[in-house]
């Protein structure tokens, strides 16, 4: 477990829970029992709810309880509160840093020590007023600088963080279990995946880690934590920066199958975590094996039937064709949250090359995955019009070649692909065509080995 101040130790050393009388009130019992049950349920839109479950020795009548060392932006109007057996009738948020002024106000009348520039001794004095800051020493009331003085502590109530004191009625004294739940902005949660492909089978391992953070200066200890994926329409609220998170990988085991909840998925960690102050863990998410992969190449042979902008080096009417290597498979083992795939290949040693990799959005199960890692060094591609004719005001026609290149010792098979716009028809074809969609026609040939293949056709297009 990571070192941490005290007072960002996780809620069940940090969160001091008290009972205190108030005017009017009975008198209230302490807390029965120190332990206390904590939950965070982190959702993608950079927010988390928290909950925490406490047990108290409740008097019978009015008492108050307070809770202590709340992340001070939280959000007011999210705060829930259940109590068995009792009723809430009021509940009070504040948050007071402990500046200097703060601290000179919760010592008044107080003893202090006061050490004055240049010198290295200190004298006890007792602080009179806060604003201005006087204290009375051996040779009476004089004005000071809050920085020469030493408090003995941070009183109760002052500190980074923020309290909640709420107000229970109970019919009769006994223990009650207390929930306390709130939302709280900046806590968030990413995946990254590992998709290792063995080429000779055509299969893959995939593997997923998820990446939760928390930019705020609270911990929690011993933490059941959920992650929702989906995008969930939530309030405005304020995001929280990360630089000062620190990273850390944990061992745990993975996440249990994911619960439908309502449109979305809920990913429980089978362990309980513990989030340090300004942290980032990382936590295995699921694994899954054998999935079989395709791995094809195409090539972007852009609009077909309108002369396009000439390319960067264009030579006799030749323009670069961009070629991408694909990836795609079967999302057959359960949702898959969105998040970045980076591809790795197993070589025939065994080893696990970087090979590239690419984001992908929410996919369902039984979804097909498909991934663009990069593109081929050896695999190469050009594209022209080499004629164009206007028929009429409404009509013309044109013709196109593709060129693709193998600069390797084996064949390899090339997808090209291009996107007519307009009503179109097909006039001629060097190779067999489909129609995958009224903007994009598709052709699969085979390039030799060291060699080049060229593709021509001919399109009539109609406005």
């Amino acid at each position: 477990m990571s070192q941490r101040p005290a007072q960002h130790r996780a809620f069940s050393n940090l969160l001091a829970i008290t009972l205190a009388a108030s005017a009017g009130m009975a008198p209230a019992m302490a807390a029965a029992d120190n332990t206390e049950a904590t939950s965070i349920v982190i959702y993608r839109g950079e927010v988390g709810v928290i909950e925490q479950q406490r047990a108290f020795d409740l008097g019978a009548g009015n008492q108050r309880i307070h809770f202590d060392s709340l992340p001070p932006d939280l959000a007011p109007g999210s705060v829930r509160i259940r109590a068995d057996e009792a009723e809430v009738r009021a509940q009070r948020l504040s948050h007071r840093p402990a500046t200097a002024t703060a601290l000179l106000e919760a010592h008044v009348d107080s003893a202090v020590r006061l050490r004055r520039a240049g010198d290295r001794r200190s004298e006890t004095v007792t602080v009179v007023s806060a604003d201005p800051p006087l204290v009375r020493g051996s040779d009476g009331i004089e004005r000071v600088e809050p920085r020469d003085l030493i408090f003995p502590e941070v009183p109760e109530g002052l500190g980074p963080d923020g309290r909640l004191a709420i107000d229970v009625v109970a019919e009769e004294a006994g223990e009650r279990d207390v929930a306390l739940a709130y939302t709280l902005p900046g806590l968030s949660w990413s995946v990254d995946y590992d998709a290792v492909v063995d080429v000779a089978a055509d299969t893959m391992e995939l593997e997923a880690r998820a990446t939760i953070r928390n930019p705020h200066a609270v911990a929690w200890d011993n933490a059941r934590v959920g992650l929702v994926a989906g995008e969930l329409a939530l309030p405005d609220v304020p995001r929280q920066g990360r630089d000062r998170a620190l990273a850390r990988t944990m061992a745990t085991e993975a996440a249990t199958q994911p619960e439908a909840m309502g449109d979305y998925h809920l990913y429980r960690l089978t362990d309980p975590i513990d989030l340090a102050a300004h942290d980032r863990v990382t936590v295995p998410l699921f694994r899954r094996e054998g999935d079989e992969v395709e791995r094809h190449y195409a090539v972007d042979a852009g609009p077909a039937g309108r002369p396009g902008p000439r390319g960067q080096g264009a030579t006799d009417g030749w323009q670069t064709a961009p070629v991408h290597a694909r990836l795609s498979w079967r999302n057959s083992g359960g949702p898959m949250p969105a998040g970045t795939v980076r591809v790795y290949r197993r070589d025939a040693a065994g080893d696990e090359r970087l090979v590239g990799g690419d984001a992908v959005r929410d996919i369902p199960e039984d979804e097909r995955v498909r991934l663009v890692p990069g593109s081929p060094f050896d695999i190469t591609a050009q594209r022209r019009i080499t004629e164009f004719q206007r028929r009429d005001d409404e009509v013309h026609e044109s013709a196109h070649e593709v060129r693709v290149r193998n600069a390797r010792n084996s064949d390899v098979a090339v997808r090209i692909e291009a996107h007519p716009q307009g009503d179109w028809e097909m006039v001629e074809a060097d190779a067999d065509w489909e129609r995958l969609a009224a903007d994009l026609i598709a052709w699969t040939i085979t390039v030799p080995a060291e060699g080049t293949r060229t593709l021509g056709y001919r399109i009539r297009t109609r406005r």
